[in-house]
């Protein structure tokens, strides 16, 4: 609300003087503030001035049209040699007299004998600018003048300030903007200073000065109405009352025109100046919560006691013309905060609420129906349409909880994929979480039971974070058991999705429910558990690479290309099996060109960041590095999670020490998701940590051989070499046994630097030279300052490091073996058993057939049969029941 002080023109009344410039500028108002952020548009205007003769300035109420016609006023008025004049029409309410009051305000009388325009064409006799402010409610009286003059007269030139374009051919109509975030931010805090100068602005202060600001839609008026709310109220309490604009915005300078004093004065002067059927579009309009299309609009106002569905397509038009509406370039339209407010206000006034929310949850309903299938399953087009739509989805589904449950449910179900996928789990949360309370008061289980399945992922991440996500993920069980007795196959998939996720002792594994998804016929379903059994495969088992399942990988891959989420998933899976097989460059040409569309992903962007994080720092791929770093910078924004991975990121490129920072993830806590365990990984790689916190796992695992690897390290580091030495063989052993390419070189490495502790340097060079050559072949460059430093001595006993290198990673691992068995293991009895041989053989005690073995072990039944082979060589038998009978409790 930039103020003016109106100043009387001193003109005198006669004909002026050729070549007298009539003391230009002295018509003009004088600004009582200045004009905050709109040079850009000062610009522009005055270039259009320049070479154009008439120019609207249009906007909605309170979007500053008067106050940067008058800077563009100043601006110019030397350049007109009559100078530039002020007309002031928004007092003016009869529109035949509009020709007399521009005449007076330029300093000229009537002549009874003449027209008023003939004489405002005689007055003109050199380059004069004209501003007519507050056009709106003179619209036709005002273009029919204007177009009198400029074809009369060819030195003037018109500027008007106007909630809709005159519709001359000659206009130029400039709608003006709203003020971008920066710069309402700015206007707000010059504002406030001006009445409390010693309100000082911290990080909270500024934060709530930006909410007011984008909750106010960057309209000047109310950003300046809101500043003056400062004089009794904080900004941060402003912030928190801004439900209800119109009774908070109230209370503007005295010296302004009384529509200017209320935001809701403001609005109700546009309204004034409608018919009958504009408003009622209007109103209905309010309904929207987001962005709409023409047929959506259709389906609200002309509902019934509405308009002509025929008519709207007009109605629309002749709004966005008075700049109530907003019409976006992909044919949608909009309107703007305080306006909806209004229009809802008027609803309600009107009793037309409830036929206008079921008008538009049945249209929305409708929409997604056929656009996303009940299973949740999406399309890269699905996804796009629910972006754009999803405020008034969720507008929808909030009617329908109160109003329609089979809706809400419908609607739901179709949304808890979209939810989860980009992150709005604390949205799923506040919608989804409500209604369970009312399903138990009502006494409706079965179906609460199908909502905390469906939603069982979102529901759990956002307690997660909110500490209720106990209480949640209790009480999935027994709903996913309720959901297969009910048949909702579906649901309970994704239930037990989230249980075995967040690994509280689910009876399931991720291979058994895609089988049970894709019998349901939800190949949406299938994918996603089918690509967590494989990650899980790669990380928490034995032989983790051999046994997956290439068909599922070729049916994913031909589902994947429906929807980026998917596509981006199946790269970071694949793109890990090859890092753990030891195939680096496979694994960097596979997730290289998914990085691009990460950010679009949050749900799966780490772990496609992470993967391709670990890749670039395993073979020294600057370039690579950089993208992930400015992808990981993106996603720093929208998750705590994120920002710890590319702060750690950060860390391991630069060498840094990062063993005092806080790496511990919140979706660590799940097992989610698996590359950030990898990049963990490197974490404590780096820094030599113990890895005490995942004990307990198969040896044979990626994770597993970690464990004993930095167990190894921290062994040797206090002296305890035979420990250290039977860790590293352990991890090598089952690195080798998994095919974990590149923490087979870890192994052989670990392995040498303790050889070398225990006093046989030359062993030591020898693995480090075959390591040394799978480095090469692996592309794999990346080692840590602490290993370095370890493996330093070794690199100067030439001879036996060159011998290491002319031998093959398989023929290495066998002599490191051999080795480990003329020191430290007997060849028969049980006493020669392997650690993932010894567990093999406490099942079998216990009962259990090859089949529930591999189940406890994740590994296949093929596998089992294997160690079952080397047991009974070493033992010198050939049963279980023999087995079983020399094998002492465990």
């Amino acid at each position: 609300m930039e103020q003016t002080r109106a100043v009387d023109t001193g003109r005198p009344s006669g004909e002026p003087t050729i070549g007298v410039t009539g003391r230009p500028g002295r018509s003009l108002p004088i600004p009582a503030t200045a004009l905050i952020g709109q040079d850009r548009c000062l610009s522009a205007l005055s270039a259009e001035l320049r070479t154009g003769r008439l120019v609207t300035i249009t906007g909605s109420g309170g979007i500053g049209k008067t106050r940067v016609a008058l800077e563009v006023a100043r601006l110019l008025d030397g350049e007109f040699a009559m100078g530039a004049w002020w007309v002031d029409l928004s007092a003016v309410r009869d529109p035949q007299v509009v020709p007399s009051i521009v005449l007076a305000a330029i300093g000229g009388r009537e002549d009874a004998g003449r027209g008023i325009v003939d004489i405002l064409a005689s007055w003109i006799v050199e380059p004069m600018l004209i501003v007519l402010d507050n056009c709106e409610h003179l619209i036709d009286a005002c273009a029919e003048l204007v177009e009198s003059l400029l074809a009369r007269n060819r030195w003037a030139k018109v500027l008007v300030t106007s909630r809709e374009p005159l519709g001359s051919a000659r206009e130029i109509a400039w709608r003006l903007p709203s003020l971008d975030a920066a710069t309402a931010v700015e206007l707000f805090i010059a504002r406030v200073r001006r009445i409390r100068p010693e309100l000082s602005f911290s990080s909270s202060n500024l934060d709530s000065s930006r909410r007011i600001c984008e909750r106010l839609d960057g309209i000047p008026l109310a950003i300046e109405l809101a500043a003056a709310r400062c004089r009794q109220m904080s900004p941060d309490r402003i912030a928190d009352q801004l439900d209800d604009l119109f009774a908070l915005l109230t209370g503007g300078l005295r010296t302004a025109v009384a529509r200017q004093r209320t935001l809701l004065a403001s609005i109700e002067w546009s309204h004034e100046l409608l018919d009958p059927a504009e408003r009622i579009t209007l109103r209905r309009l309010g309904i929207f919560a987001g962005p709409f299309d023409l047929e959506a609009a259709e389906c609200v106002v002309s509902d019934p006691g509405g308009v002509d569905q025929w008519s709207v397509m007009d109605l629309l038009g002749r709004l966005v013309d008075k700049n109530l509406l907003i019409a976006e370039p992909d044919d949608r339209y909009r309107l703007l905060e305080t306006m909806r407010q209004f229009a809802l206000d008027q609803l309600r006034a009107a009793s037309e609420v409830a036929v206008s929310r079921d008008a538009h949850l049945r249209w929305f309903g409708d929409r997604l129906r056929e656009r996303v299938p009940s299973d949740g399953a999406l399309t890269d087009l699905g996804t796009q349409w629910l972006t754009v739509n999803h405020a008034n989805l969720v507008a929808a589904v909030d009617w329908a909880a109160a109003h329609d449950l089979e809706a809400f449910v419908s609607i739901t179900d179709r949304l808890h994929s979209f939810w989860y996928l980009a992150a709005r789990q604390g949205e799923c949360a506040t919608i989804v979480g409500p209604m369970l309370e009312t399903l138990a008061a009502q006494g409706l289980h079965d179906l609460r039971a199908h909502l905390i399945s469906r939603h069982a992922m979102a529901l759990v991440l956002a307690g997660h974070r909110t500490g209720s996500g106990i209480r949640v993920l209790e009480e999935v069980p027994s709903a996913i058991e309720k959901c297969f007795a009910a048949g909702d196959t579906v649901s309970a998939c994704w239930g037990a999705y989230a249980v075995k996720l967040a690994d509280v002792g689910a009876p399931f594994q991720f291979a058994e429910l895609a089988v049970v998804a894709s019998d349901a016929q939800s190949t949406w379903t299938w994918f996603w558990q089918a690509m967590a059994a494989r990650i899980t495969r790669v990380y928490f088992s034995g032989d983790p690479v051999r046994g997956q399942n290439a068909e599922d990988l070729i049916r994913a891959a031909d589902f994947a290309r429906h929807h980026q989420a998917t596509r981006t998933l199946l790269a970071a899976v694949v793109g890990t099996e090859q890092v753990m097989r030891g195939d680096l460059r496979a694994a960097a040409e596979t997730l290289y060109p998914e990085l691009e569309s990460a950010e679009q992903q949050p749900a799966v962007a780490i772990l496609i960041s992470g993967a391709a994080g670990c890749v670039a720092l395993m073979t020294g791929d600057g370039e690579l590095l950089q993208l992930v770093l400015r992808v990981m910078a993106g996603l720093a924004r929208t998750s705590e999670d994120a920002a710890k991975a590319h702060r750690l990121l950060q860390d391991l490129e630069a060498g840094r020490d990062a063993a005092s920072h806080d790496y511990s993830f919140s979706y660590w806590d799940l097992n989610l998701p698996p590359m950030v365990n990898l990049l963990h990984w490197l974490h404590i790689w780096s820094v030599g940590s113990d890895g005490a916190s995942w004990s307990g796992t198969d040896p044979n695992s990626s994770r597993g051989v970690r464990i004993r690897l930095t167990g190894s390290l921290a062994a040797g580091a206090s002296g305890q070499w035979s420990e250290a030495l039977t860790l590293a063989h352990t991890a090598l052993a089952g690195a080798a046994e998994s095919g974990l390419g590149f923490l087979v070189v870890d192994a052989l490495e670990t392995l040498a630097s303790i050889e070398s502790g225990c006093g046989d340097p030359e062993r030591g060079a020898l693995l480090l030279g075959a390591a040394e050559r799978r480095r090469e072949e692996l592309g794999y460059q990346l080692r840590f300052p602490i290993h370095q430093a370890a493996l330093q001595p070794l690199f100067e006993l030439s001879a036996p490091l060159e011998e290491g290198r002319g031998i093959d990673i398989t023929r290495a691992v066998e002599i490191a073996g051999r080795a480990r068995g003329e020191r430290n293991r007997p060849r028969i009895g049980l006493d020669s058993l392997t650690p993932t041989e010894r567990r093999v053989a406490q099942f079998v005690r216990g009962g259990l057939t090859n089949s529930q073995i591999a189940a406890e072990m994740v590994v296949s039944a093929e596998t089992v049969k294997t160690h079952l082979k080397h047991i009974n060589a070493k033992l010198d038998i050939g049963n279980r029941t023999q087995l079983a009978a020399l094998i002492p409790p465990a």
